[in-house]
C-alpha cells in the first residue's frame, strides 16, 4: 500500500505545519524547538492516538536496510514529508527512535540517520542501481506482525522476512491502495470513506482502535456485578460446556453474544481457554493477551470472559465495521498470516 505524505492529511498546507504534529498526544513534551529534529520513543508512535487526524498514522513508517546479499538491519521511524525527494527516505538508525518532525529543510546526520531509496517487492527498479536499499514498513505493520508471530522485533530473522514477504507479493496482487478521497481528509479529517474499494478505509489505524480500547478499560475499571444460580454452579463441567456451545456457537450471531453475557452472569461458569479462541483468535485480538500479563491485579476470570464477549459484539456493528480499524487490521492480518507461513520454523 502507498504510503501518503503529510501533505495528503493537510498537515505540511497548514500555516504551521508542525504545529499539528506538536500538539498530538503523548509526545508532547518532547518538542524543542531549538532541535532540528524531534525524536521520541518510537512506541511513543506505535500506542499514540491521533485524534482528529485518525489517518495521521498511515505517514509514519521504517525501513529494513539491505546492507549485503545475506545482511538487513531494521531503522526507526520516519513521519513521510511533502518537499522531500519522493525516492528517497532519511531514517533513524536507532530502531527505537521515531522523528516526529522539526525544521524545515534540517540536515540529517549521516552518524544518526541513513539515507535509502524505497526496494520494490520484485526486481529493482534501473534507477535504484548502486542506492542503498530499504523496504519500506508502516510502523504499525511491524508491531501488528510482531504481535502475530508472537517474538520480539528484535528476534525476527530479516534476510527470511524480506525473502517470505517478496514471494508472497510474485504470488498475489500486490494492492497498490489510494484513498481516493484524500481531498476530503485535508478539509474534514474525520471524514469516512463510504466507497469502500477494499472493503474497509484502508487509512484507519490499525493498532490503536479507540472503541475497543474503551470496551478494555470498562472491563477494568468496573467487575461485573454477578447473580448467584447454586443449582447452575453444580452442574458437571461437560454439561456447562455442552450448553455454552449450543448458546454460543463458533459461528455465532449478535443474539449469541447477547445470550451468552446474560447466561454467564447468571451461572457465573468459568469457561476454558479453548472455548473463546475458537470463537475470537487472540493472534488478531492482541490486546486481550497483552491485558492478560500486564494487568496489575490481572483481571477475573469473569471480567475477561465478558470483555471477550464484548469484543465478539463490536464486529456485528456493520454500520462501524469496515470504517474502523479493525476491519483495516483485519485485511492486513490476512497478509502476515501468509507471510509467517514463508518464514517456516522461524
Amino acid at each position: 500500500m502507498k504510503i501518503p505524505d503529510t501533505f495528503s492529511y493537510g498537515i505540511a498546507g497548514h500555516p504551521d505545519h508542525n504545529q499539528l504534529l506538536k500538539d498530538r498526544q503523548p509526545w508532547k513534551s518532547y518538542w524543542r524547538t531549538s532541535h532540528k529534529h524531534v525524536m521520541v520513543p518510537s512506541a511513543k508512535v506505535e500506542e499514540a492516538d491521533f485524534g482528529d487526524l485518525p489517518r495521521l498514522w498511515s505517514c509514519f513508517c521504517r525501513a529494513i536496510i539491505k546492507e549485503s546479499e545475506t545482511k538487513y538491519r531494521v531503522t526507526g521511524v520516519n513521519v513521510a514529508q511533502s518537499g522531500t525527494d519522493s525516492d528517497l527516505y532519511n531514517f533513524p538508525n536507532d530502531p527505537n527512535i521515531a522523528r516526529i518532525g522539526g525544521r524545515t529543510n534540517a540536515r540529517y546526520d549521516p552518524q544518526i540517520f541513513t539515507k535509502c531509496a524505497a526496494a520494490a517487492a520484485g526486481r529493482q527498479p534501473a534507477v535504484h542501481k548502486g542506492k542503498r536499499l530499504g523496504f519500506i514498513i508502516h510502523a504499525h505493520c511491524w508491531v501488528l506482525f510482531s504481535r502475530a508471530i508472537k517474538i520480539s522485533p528484535t528476534e525476527i530473522k530479516l534476510e527470511k522476512f524480506i525473502k517470505a514477504c517478496r514471494s508472497h507479493w510474485r504470488k498475489s496482487k500486490l494492492e497498490i491502495l489510494v484513498d481516493y478521497n484524500a481531498s476530503l481528509s485535508m478539509s474534514r479529517p474525520n471524514e469516512a470513506i463510504q466507497e469502500l474499494e477494499f472493503e474497509c478505509d484502508i487509512y484507519q489505524n490499525p493498532v490503536i482502535i479507540p472503541a475497543l480500547q474503551e470496551v478494555i478499560i470498562h472491563a477494568i475499571e468496573r467487575p461485573f456485578a454477578t447473580t448467584s444460580r447454586v443449582y447452575f454452579n453444580k452442574l458437571p463441567t461437560e454439561v456447562n460446556f455442552l450448553i455454552s456451545e449450543w448458546v454460543c456457537p463458533i459461528d455465532y450471531t449478535s443474539d449469541n453474544v447477547r445470550n451468552m453475557r446474560n447466561m454467564l452472569l447468571a451461572f457465573r461458569w468459568d469457561l476454558p481457554d479453548w472455548f473463546w479462541l475458537r470463537r475470537l483468535s487472540e493472534d488478531f485480538f492482541f490486546e486481550l493477551d497483552i491485558l492478560r500479563k500486564t494487568s496489575s491485579p490481572p483481571p477475573s476470570q469473569m471480567n475477561l470472559q465478558i470483555l471477550r464477549l464484548d469484543v465478539m459484539r463490536l464486529t456485528f456493528d456493520r454500520t462501524w465495521y469496515p470504517h474502523c480499524g479493525l476491519a483495516n487490521r483485519q485485511r492486513i492480518h490476512r497478509n502476515i498470516v501468509a507471510i509467517k507461513r514463508g518464514l517456516g520454523g522461524t
